[in-house]
């Protein structure tokens, strides 16, 4: 008799929460597959015309925010979509507001199950996170491969192993 064990960190897929039951998404330790950094960019500018002229005030203020790979993150809630996917609202800190990231499998990718980050402006990589909108950047490594979720897996089996020799029979 063998047994095998093995605790690793697998993606979070579409399956796996048909397999354990929709309810039950929102009971497993999320992480993200590669760091990622929240930008929050906020510019106030202020002009005004003193003794005939132009004074221009301009203020940039940034805040950012790292979600690093081993961070634990749990799932608030899960959602189903129109289009037939689950999502997943996970946060990663308290804080006011609910800042939350959500993750869903990519439709343009109907054979990838993962759980990505979902943007709410894609071609500018934007998420709102509690009340604000935050720019998000990656390792530029895999830029093509955007984050997604991962949960911590231990994988057991049991073998057992039986042989014999035949008797073999007589008339």
């Amino acid at each position: 008799m063998i047994f095998l064990g093995c605790a690793s960190k697998t993606p979070m897929t579409t399956g796996i929460i048909y397999d354990v039951g929709v309810e039950n998404a929102t009971a497993f330790q999320y992480y993200v597959s590669k760091p990622i950094t929240l930008t929050l960019v906020t510019e106030e500018r202020t002009s005004e015309v003193r003794k005939g002229r132009l004074h221009s005030r301009s203020r940039v203020a940034k805040n950012k925010i790292v979600i690093k790979e081993k961070l634990p993150g749990i799932a608030l809630r899960h959602e189903n979509w129109i289009d037939g996917r689950i999502g997943l609202a996970v946060a990663f800190e308290k804080k006011d507001g609910e800042p939350t990231l959500y993750f869903s499998p990519n439709p343009n990718f109907p054979n990838d199950q993962r759980q990505f980050l979902n943007y709410a402006d894609p071609e500018n990589l934007i998420v709102v996170y509690g009340a604000d909108r935050y720019r998000v950047s990656f390792d530029s490594k895999k830029r093509s491969e955007q984050p997604y979720l991962l949960i911590k897996s231990k994988q057991r089996s049991k073998q057992t192993a039986q042989a014999r020799n035949a008797k073999g029979m007589r008339l």
